[in-house]
């Protein structure tokens, strides 16, 4: 299979985020309209041994005069224990000897504390960042210390909100120190329609939380990996059209989609001990083993909703409870695949499944221990 970056420019806010199983409902939907019932129906039968396409989560990206820098989901690394700080504050005072050396080892403790806070709510970091960081390059250790000198060499590390950035890269991007943050979330409130009269209720108000990227500086890239590019190349025209996520009819989730027609080379490290996951991931029995040990994750609760623009009466909405770990999981590597994971039947409707979307496009890194 073949990957490719595929960018999604905002036309609108938007209220659901295009993770992986997002994308790949809507990719199913547009080739039911597209393609047809049938279609659908055999690609999804035959999806877990042969996948038609793997898709990653959506992540932001910033341009500026044509230069592009994509953030990937950070790395959840192992946090750093008390004595890993105290051993670096001890460093530093021994190698600047300057002041009263225990008052400023109990400052830098202090500040070495903080700092590691700062990272801790960064959830995404640039691509340089990220290369850097799976090929062993730099640790928590090393992003910290990046982010204490902040802008002293093109090697220092800033934050935008909850991404983190190479000070190089931040100086072609945003020279001027304008954006604070990669996108911005606020709570919209709206009217209560009466869908017998069709005007707003009186009185009854409601608050719609929504996501607005910065239209000027950038929007949202993802991967998706596969072998039949002339397949896909209509479903992302409809879905230009359509929309992807929630609210879609009144205007919300509306991107103008492009892709690189040239292949993506994903990055890696030349020997591996371990794997990153780019999508929401729901291992089949045989890769359960890989969360044993030499692990760092985080598990989504997913309760979400099936598609409701064509109700089916006294059907249920929901689909049955799933636990997923989300993107920037790290794993041991034990075998080395193309992809992770399966589809899941997430909501039985007599005569056919629903099904959930939970493979995981992985990157192979070199963490250490």
């Amino acid at each position: 299979m073949q990957t490719y970056m595929v960018y999604l420019r905002p036309n609108s806010s938007f209220i659901t985020w295009p993770s992986s199983d997002t994308l790949f409902g809507a990719l199913c939907w547009a080739t039911y309209h597209l393609y047809g019932k049938k279609e659908l129906e055999n690609i999804l039968t035959t999806f877990n041994e042969r996948p038609k396409f793997i898709l990653s989560s959506a992540f932001p990206y910033l341009e500026r005069n044509g230069y592009r820098v994509r953030f990937f989901p950070k790395p959840l690394l192992m946090e750093l224990k008390i004595d890993e700080i105290e051993r670096l504050a001890k460093e530093e005072v021994l190698q600047e000897k300057i002041g009263d050396e225990l008052l400023d080892y109990n400052k830098r403790v202090i500040s070495i504390s903080e700092k590691f806070k700062e990272i801790k709510k960064v959830t995404y970091v640039s691509e340089s960042v990220f290369k850097n960081i799976i090929e062993g390059k730099i640790n928590l250790t090393g992003i910290c210390q990046g982010l204490r000198n902040k802008g002293s060499t093109q090697k220092d590390l800033e934050r935008i909100g909850n991404g983190l950035i190479s000070y190089e890269e931040r100086t072609k991007v945003d020279p001027d120190r304008e954006l604070k943050a990669l996108f911005s979330e606020g709570d919209i409130l709206h009217n209560q329609i009466d869908r017998l009269s069709g005007t707003t209720v009186e009185g009854l108000l409601f608050y719609n939380k929504e996501i607005f990227l910065h239209k000027n500086y950038g929007g949202l890239w993802f991967l998706v990996k596969t072998e039949d590019l002339e397949f896909l190349k209509p479903l992302m025209r409809y879905l230009n059209d359509s929309g992807i996520g929630g609210e879609r009819t009144t205007g919300k989730g509306h991107f103008m989609i492009t892709w690189d027609q040239s292949p993506y080379q994903l990055p890696g490290a030349d020997k591996p001990d371990s794997f990153i996951i780019l999508s929401r991931w729901f291992p089949d029995e045989n890769e359960k083993t890989f969360c044993n040990q030499f692990a760092s994750w985080n598990l989504l609760n997913l309760r979400s909703k099936r598609e409701t623009m064509y109700p089916i009466g006294g059907q249920r909405i929901l689909k049955d409870f799933l636990r997923m770990f989300a993107e920037g999981s790290i794993f041991q590597l034990k075998a080395k695949k193309e992809y992770y994971g399966r589809l899941v039947p997430a909501v039985n409707m007599g005569t056919y499944n629903i099904y959930h979307y939970g493979i995981a496009l992985p990157v192979f890194a070199k963490i250490g221990g």
